[in-house]
């Protein structure tokens, strides 16, 4: 069995990863920034006396979300160290944890086969990264989750994280217009479990996303709900378009196809659980 070589093995995606393959029987290695910080030029020498033949080396690292020029700079840079670390070694395959960010936006449930055409500049950096592992000869596999939440999560962006943090301190949980967006949230629990199968016997392109759809008024109400009347919605006036003309949907046959399938965690579900996580 060869050795997993997770980088970016501290951040959310990352940890949870490498915990899953480990529990799976594999030889993990983790590697953090401490260890080779890759926006560094120059850090490929150090990561290839790191990586050796027949590993498979995971890239769950980034300057997320990619919101300016020069955190898209670093997050190009940091895919062409990995590149010009491993571009003598032979390994079993390299894999990168991509978004779905990568994707138009679409009326229909989003595929595999789904033109990734970025309209965002994280969606751009991210295809970029892609689109950079085409010059490497290793086999390859994309893995493409969309919106992430569950304990942990640093970024505490809109959604379900920070409407269980702002109603378990009795703050106001904010809703930009009503909320009514209807998008698929994957809980990092489920994108760990696939994401550690995938690895080990996938190559391609893969999305991981739950195929079911939650609005962010559905996920606020039950925060709030769970407060016990400590918090209260609040709705914010929108400054631009709706994300996404207001829909976010996948169709996870492939996901279903390939790998060994089990019921993915509902959003309310987990709400609950993570709500009382430290009491009320």
């Amino acid at each position: 069995m060869n050795r997993k070589v997770i980088i970016g093995a501290a951040g959310f995606v990352g940890s949870a990863i490498s915990t899953e393959l480990e529990q799976m029987g594999h030889e993990v290695v983790r590697v953090t920034r401490s260890d080779v910080d890759l926006a560094i030029s120059g850090a490929s020498e150090k990561l290839s006396r790191i990586i050796s033949d027949g590993d498979t080396v995971v890239l769950a690292a980034a300057e997320a979300p990619c919101k300016s020029t020069a955190q898209f700079q670093t997050n190009i840079r940091m895919m062409c160290e990995l590149l010009d670390a491993v571009s003598v070694a032979q390994l079993e395959k390299i894999v990168y944890i991509s978004s779905d960010a990568v994707y138009s936006d679409s009326s229909r449930p989003l595929t595999e086969e789904s033109p990734a055409v970025p309209d965002s500049l994280h969606g751009v950096m991210h295809r970029t990264r892609e689109m950079l592992l085409v010059t490497s000869r290793h086999p390859r596999l994309i893995l493409r989750p969309t919106l992430i939440y569950g304990p942990a999560d640093p970024h505490n962006g809109y959604g379900p994280n920070r409407f269980v943090r702002a109603a378990r301190t009795g703050s106001e949980v904010v809703l930009f217009g009503d909320g009514e967006e209807m998008r698929d949230h994957v809980h990092i629990s489920d994108v760990a479990y696939y994401a550690a199968r995938a690895i080990e016997s996938q190559l391609g392109v893969i999305n991981i996303a739950s195929g079911e759809l939650r609005s962010f008024c559905e996920l606020a109400t039950k925060a709030v709900a769970l407060s016990g009347g400590k918090s209260e919605i609040f709705k914010q006036p929108r400054r631009g378009p709706m994300p996404h003309g207001g829909y976010r949907a996948f169709d996870i046959s492939r996901l279903r196809s390939v790998l060994e399938f089990r019921s993915m965690t509902l959003p309310e579900i987990a709400i609950e659980k993570e709500f009382h996580r430290y009491g009320t």
